[in-house]
């Protein structure tokens, strides 16, 4: 197998086909909605409030606007999640398709044919695949907290040595829950193409991949060995450069949308000051950079989940042309036929 060949036609999609970005973006955006935050404030202010309490009408804005919020997300998370698995299923066909028939499909293209069967399937094989995951990493970690267990002794030797054994034993958790998930997921990406490609069922894409890796252990290993080089180089080098150029665009863009939106603030607590007697330069304030660091995030995410959805993309669109000369590996090897017994030529 040509996997330089396999790695500068990915490069060329990847490249040319803008069309995938947006599938690769949606799965860049569920793999970051795994991770999120919070926070909150407050401050000494209340002597700006009349008898010292937020008035009732302010409260109810408050609780409203943060109960909007939660819904605002649940519904985000929800479409993500499920729009990551129909992108799963679109670049894999859509790759596919242009490698046998030259056509490229539009975005629209892309999320009909995502919208099949296949993508319940990449579900099912997910869900099938992370369970023994968890059974086997969540003993693994309580294991490596068990150490934690000696602070209970008095001898302060004992609870120092307690603490050692506890970080080296989640240095090495560590290590062999990263090569574990890595290992899964190298086989999800068989798995996935079995049952895309190939149109096999759940349990026949687990058996289909697993046999493909097996028997193409060297190409296969090969391969994720490069592809992980392209990811410690995207990492290390263009990541880098990308944020710095992100950090540059978000200051850009941000500033001028800070002005604009920042004026009707400023009205707006003028207003609220004017007819409920609450409102004051420090609401301003850190209204104003509440509103800086929103902007900021959601210039963030979005300049992210692009990069990362371009990666995404490159990687997909790699398995899948990989899966694909296997495939054609497979049939070309001929196959062996039970031999017969030969009949000699009798001489006379």
């Amino acid at each position: 197998m040509d996997h330089f060949k396999i790695i500068k036609r990915a490069a060329e999609t990847t490249w040319y086909y803008k069309a995938l970005w947006i599938f690769g973006i949606i799965i860049a955006l569920g793999t970051m909605s795994g991770s999120g935050g919070g926070g909150g404030g407050g401050g000494n202010a209340s002597a700006q409030f009349r008898g010292g309490h937020i008035p009732p009408v302010l409260g109810s804005a408050i609780i409203t606007l943060v109960l909007f919020f939660l819904l605002i997300m649940i519904v985000f998370g929800l479409f993500v999640f499920v729009a990551r698995y129909l992108s799963r299923s679109a670049l894999i066909q859509m790759v596919n398709q242009q490698e046998e028939t030259g056509e490229r499909h539009t975005i629209r293209q892309g999320f009909r044919l995502g919208w099949s069967r296949y993508a319940w399937k990449i579900f099912l094989i997910d869900l099938l695949t992370a369970l023994p995951l968890l059974a086997i990493l969540v003993p693994f970690f309580m294991a490596a907290l068990s150490p934690l267990l000696l602070l209970l002794a008095r001898d302060n030797v004992i609870r120092i040595f307690g603490v050692f054994a506890t970080v080296a034993s989640l240095f090495v958790y560590i290590i062999f829950a990263v090569i574990l998930s890595g290992l899964i997921k190298l086989l999800r990406r068989f798995f996935y193409r079995a049952c895309v490609l190939e149109d096999l069922g759940v349990w026949q894409s687990l058996g289909k991949g697993f046999r493909m890796l097996q028997q193409h252990f060297f190409d296969v290993g090969l391969m994720a060995l490069f592809t992980l080089g392209v990811n410690l180089v995207f990492f290390f080098v263009i990541s880098p450069l990308l944020s710095f150029m992100l950090v540059i665009i978000v200051g850009i863009l941000a500033i001028p949308l800070l002005i604009g939106l920042g004026i009707p603030l400023v009205g707006l607590v003028l207003l609220l000051n004017v007819l409920l007697g609450i409102g004051s330069i420090r609401l301003v304030i850190g209204l104003v950079i509440l509103l800086l660091f929103l902007l900021i995030g959601i210039f963030s995410l979005i300049g992210l989940a692009t990069v990362g959805g371009i990666m995404e993309t490159f990687l997909s669109s790699t398995w899948t042309l990989t899966y694909r000369e296997l495939l054609q590996l497979e049939a070309q090897t001929p196959e062996e036929s039970p031999t017969t017994e030969a009949e000699a030529p009798t001489t006379a």
